[in-house]
């Protein structure tokens, strides 16, 4: 997760300087951290403003609220650049620094709460919402939802309220949705509780199969492979008193690699982590390898949604952070799991996988989310105008 991306601020910013003396009325469509940031930001820029912000859910960041077993840092994945392991965001608004995902959003939460305080803010929330359709030549939006009593970080809500409102802005910030399983097997989100990074207290051992490349599907696989795997620990334990060193090398070797932003292929992907285990990583498969668990065994699917890729290569195509990249080569070298290229029903008939121990991360499908945002579908949770004028984009 990044922390503080341009398109949020700089829609608040365009609007604090277009925006005259009287009094502007906005609408939020969405209560996660893009939908706070933009709101802050807009609290920051414009002196005189209503703002209504809409949920779907009864908390505001949803995802991540109460989840205790993902850890969340503000640049962690673009390491080994320099600093990117610094812990605190550093951020004009909103600031969070690293920890659990349930703690950076209480954080989030709290600070965007006590920011209104301070401000004669005029802000409604309104959470459970049920039905939200937007007319965008009108700028007008009608809802039925929980309207909060009063704004603090733990808002009453009341009973449900419908309504009609015409607004000067309609800002979407309703986020890239939820994963999408495949097939019969239902992805939860990664944002749930699970305990499958804990040992197993049947003294069996359990296969698991992961389908994807990505770094949700690599954190997990290095939840489910190595014992008392910790994302926050990993570097530490890989490379103790040498980390600033060797992440110092590891950058300048990958700057090397992809010189002037050049992209690299799966293959040449591969052939670098080749090239480092000789040298930046050497003995890191042996350390790796003593910290294979003892109580699972892990079938990580890498044929890919389309099922293009066909060995092990392929599967560093993904879009994943280096960080990830590197632990599944290791991982790879250190045979803690078995890679398959078959279909994914094909390959849990083949390992004799339950289906609650599938576990599906192939991202959220962005365009279908959007797709349902349209407007002109009353049965649909948020619908998203067309006219730019009138309307600002975000998300996150």
């Amino acid at each position: 997760m990044s922390g503080y991306t341009g398109a949020r601020p700089n829609l608040a910013w365009a609007l604090g300087l277009t925006a005259d003396k009287t009094r502007l009325r906005v609408a939020i469509v969405g209560g996660g951290i893009s939908a706070l940031t933009v709101s802050a930001g807009l609290f920051a820029s414009i002196p005189n403003l209503e703002l209504h912000l809409f949920e779907k859910r009864s908390e505001l960041c949803p995802l991540q609220q109460g989840c205790d077993s993902r850890w969340l840092h503000p640049r962690i994945y673009d390491w080994p650049v320099p600093g990117a392991r610094a812990p605190n965001a550093s951020l004009p608004l909103l600031n969070w620094s690293e920890g659990r995902a349930a703690d950076v959003a209480r954080q989030i939460v709290r600070s965007f709460s006590s920011g209104i305080q301070q401000t004669s803010a005029d802000i409604t929330v309104h959470a459970r919402v049920e039905h939200l359709v937007i007319n965008p030549k009108k700028r007008q939006v009608e809802w039925i939802g929980r309207r909060t009593s009063g704004f603090s970080e733990y808002s009453a809500r009341s009973r449900a309220v419908g309504g009609t409102m015409v607004f000067d802005v309609i800002v979407i910030a309703a986020g890239f949705g939820v994963e999408e399983g495949q097939g019969k097997w239902e992805a939860n989100s990664y944002w749930r509780n699970e305990a499958i990074a804990q040992p197993a207290l049947d003294g069996m051992v359990h296969t698991f199969c992961i389908s994807g490349s990505g770094d949700g599907a690599l954190v997990d696989l290095g939840r489910l492979a190595l014992e008392r795997f910790r994302q926050d620990k990993v570097l530490t334990e890989l490379f103790g008193s040498d980390l600033h060193t060797v992440e110092s090398s590891l950058a300048s070797a990958l700057s090397d690699a992809m010189p002037r932003g050049a992209l690299l292929t799966a293959t040449q992907w591969f052939d670098l982590f080749s090239d480092l285990e000789r040298s930046h990583l050497a003995g890191k498969v042996d350390l790796i390898r003593e910290r294979v668990r003892k109580d699972t065994r892990v079938v990580l699917h890498l044929a890919g949604r389309e099922q293009k890729n066909s060995w092990m290569a392929d599967a560093f195509r993904s879009n994943a952070s280096f960080m990830n990249r590197m632990l599944l080569y290791l991982l790879f070298r250190a045979g803690a799991f078995v890679p398959s290229f078959s279909s994914l029903e094909e390959t849990v008939q083949r390992h004799s996988v339950l289906s609650d121990r599938v576990i599906c991360r192939h991202g959220t499908l962005v365009e279908a989310h959007r797709a349902r945002r349209r407007p002109n579908s009353s049965r649909t949770h948020h619908t998203a105008p067309l006219k730019p004028a009138a309307i600002g984009f975000s998300s996150v």
